[in-house]
C-alpha cells in the first residue's frame, strides 16, 4: 500500500487547514464584551494599566516621530504587577528615548 505524503502546495494547504481547525477547537467562541481589552493575569485592568494606556496616548505621536521607532504599546512589567509603556525599535542603537513617561 502506498503511503500518502503531501508535498508542495497540498502540504501547505493541509498545514493551514490543521492550524485553522486547531484554533477553532481551542476557542470557546466568546470575546470581550466591551471596547476595552481584557488583559492576562485575571483580566483585571487596574489603575496602573489605565495610567500606562493614558501615557501611551499622550506621548505616542512624539515617540513614533523619532527615527528608528517601530511601535509603541502597553503591557505589564516583568513581575506582572504594574502597567508599562513599551517602545519597540528597529535596533538597540536607537537612542534618546525616555526611560519613564509621566
Amino acid at each position: 500500500m502506498r503511503k500518502f505524503e503531501p508535498t508542495g502546495r497540498a502540504a501547505r494547504r493541509l498545514g493551514l487547514l490543521f492550524i485553522v481547525a486547531f484554533a477553532a477547537a481551542c476557542s470557546d467562541g466568546t470575546g470581550p464584551e466591551t471596547g476595552s481589552p481584557d488583559f492576562a493575569r485575571g483580566g483585571q485592568q487596574g489603575p496602573d494599566l489605565h495610567a500606562a494606556m493614558a501615557a501611551q496616548s499622550r506621548h505616542q505621536a512624539e515617540i513614533m516621530a523619532r527615527n528608528g521607532v517601530e511601535g509603541i504599546g502597553v503591557g505589564l512589567t516583568d513581575d506582572g504587577k504594574a502597567g508599562a509603556v513599551v517602545i519597540m525599535t528597529a535596533n538597540a542603537a536607537v537612542g534618546g528615548l525616555p526611560r519613564t513617561l509621566d
